[in-house]
């Protein structure tokens, strides 16, 4: 089949490139991965929240913690729990790197690295992602969580310096 056969068939749907491309493969991977990581996260979140009785508003309150009196109610709104706010910091990391991964990884899939580049980048990042989160939930001692962060970062900064040289400025 000729090119322009090729393009009309992955065009109509035909073709499995992204499927079959061991590259995309990865990527589709690793973005899962994060992402499911990103919102256990967020679950922990809330799960903190209900087991230190902290909630953001007021109708949180009212409807998880009704036995709680309104002094109670306006006295833990103006406080802060240490243990959900470490872990809304994570979160909040989480959504500071890895939609940016999310971009950079796929701009990057797209300038077709070699697969071993990929893995290892993808993999990288990852796995700092993993040990951030364990850094800041468990928490272990730093340069634990420092060094999860800064080494996934410099995996993305690789990842985008290459793909911003395979374009035209």
């Amino acid at each position: 089949m000729n090119e322009t056969g090729r393009t009309r068939e992955m065009a109509a749907g035909g073709s499995n490139f992204i499927i079959e491309n061991e590259v995309f493969q990865l990527y589709i991977a690793h973005a899962c991965i994060n992402i499911l990581k990103m919102i256990f996260v967020a679950y922990y979140t809330v799960f903190k929240r209900f087991a230190n009785k902290t909630f953001s508003t007021k109708e949180d309150y009212e409807g998880f913690a009704a036995t709680m009196e309104k002094d109670d109610v306006k006295k833990k709104l103006a406080e802060c729990n240490p243990e959900v706010e470490r872990v809304r910091s994570c979160h909040r990391n989480d959504l500071e790197n890895i939609p940016a991964f999310l971009v950079v990884g796929l701009l990057y899939a797209l300038t077709n690295p070699g697969v071993d580049a990929v893995s290892l980048h993808f993999r990288v990042f990852t796995l700092c992602r993993i040990i951030h989160t364990m850094s800041y939930l468990l928490p272990l001692p730093q340069p634990s969580r420092f060094l999860g962060f800064s080494v996934g970062t410099l995996s993305m900064v690789s990842m985008a310096i290459q793909t911003l040289l395979m374009g035209k400025l």
